[in-house]
């Protein structure tokens, strides 16, 4: 369920709902700068904002919010999530610590025939075929499957994080990272074998639509349509496996909501770049942060 402050008054333009979305004009509601960006009003009145990226956007194709970019030249901090370096560097390790059957097993020995089948066929006509990984686990498949489609789409995924992190670092900004936040690769890596090669069958079976899908989700983003983006978000998880909606409750519930208050109560102004679907739902952290006190505003 979107968050329930979005409920508020349509004359605050709060972006949301819970029961009552039927009664809202979704293009009316649609961020007006294109930018899942809002503003967050501590009782310092210091300047800090929150961006909602998304993973498939490619800064090549489209052109970057402005308010994004004259926030994020006006602030001192600049916060992720998590770091892409940090992101990548697990994945190299997870990749050659949990992501291969020993060397006298072979991925065809832990699929139904029939799974096997299907993912051969379907790998191969995103010139991808399986015989680059024979050993290769359901978990990492399923990965390698939805950069695939990712790549379908005409997308990269180089998004507003990385493109950020890049510029910050470039400026020699300072850079804060939230504590152990725990991603979905990792918990992807941890899953029994049996929720991971459901997980890899239930992305097999809706990967053509998994692509028009990615392209909805990214236009809603790029619309900076919050509403419609989080129907879809939602939509996406409630079909899920439960194994895999465990995940991103556990990622939801990972994000240090006490550091964050800290940040936007410090002295210094920020920006704070976070996985938008992280805004969705009832633990989503728009929710959380005005249980806080933190007053919230879209750009």
């Amino acid at each position: 369920m979107p968050p329930k402050f979005m409920v508020k008054l349509q004359n605050k333009r709060f972006l949301f709902f819970v029961l009552l979305i039927s009664s809202f004009n979704l293009q009316a509601q649609k961020n007006p700068d294109n930018s899942f960006l809002w503003r967050l009003d501590p009782a310092s009145g210091n300047k800090v904002y929150l961006v909602g990226t998304f993973p498939m956007d490619n800064t090549d194709l489209i052109d970057i919010p402005k308010t994004i970019q004259r926030a994020f030249d006006n602030v001192e901090l600049i916060v992720f999530d998590r770091s892409p370096l940090d992101l990548n560097a697990e994945y190299q390790r997870l990749f050659v610590e949990k992501g291969f059957y020993p060397a006298d097993e072979m991925t065809s020995e832990h699929l139904d025939a029939n799974l096997y089948q299907q993912l051969e066929k379907r790998l191969e006509e995103l010139k991808s075929p399986l015989g680059h990984m024979p050993r290769m686990k359901p978990w990492l498949i399923t990965i390698s499957l939805l950069n695939l489609e990712t790549e379908e789409t005409g997308y990269a995924r180089m998004g507003l994080k990385e493109y950020y992190f890049n510029q910050a670092t470039e400026e020699e900004k300072e850079i804060v990272l939230l504590d152990k936040v725990l991603s979905e690769q990792s918990l992807l890596s941890d899953l029994s074998e049996e929720a991971q090669i459901e997980y890899l069958q239930h992305c097999l079976k809706n990967s053509k639509n998994n692509i028009r899908q990615n392209s909805n989700l990214f236009e809603a983003w790029r619309k900076g349509n919050f509403i419609r983006f989080c129907t879809l978000v939602e939509k996406q998880q409630q079909k899920s496996p439960l194994a895999i909606q465990e995940i991103q409750t556990k990622i939801q519930e990972s994000l240090p909501i006490d550091q964050l208050v800290e940040i936007i109560n410090s002295e210094k102004s920020a920006i704070i770049f976070v996985d938008a679907t992280r805004l969705v739902g009832k633990n989503g952290l728009l929710d959380k942060l005005e249980a806080e006190g933190v007053e919230i505003s879209e750009l």
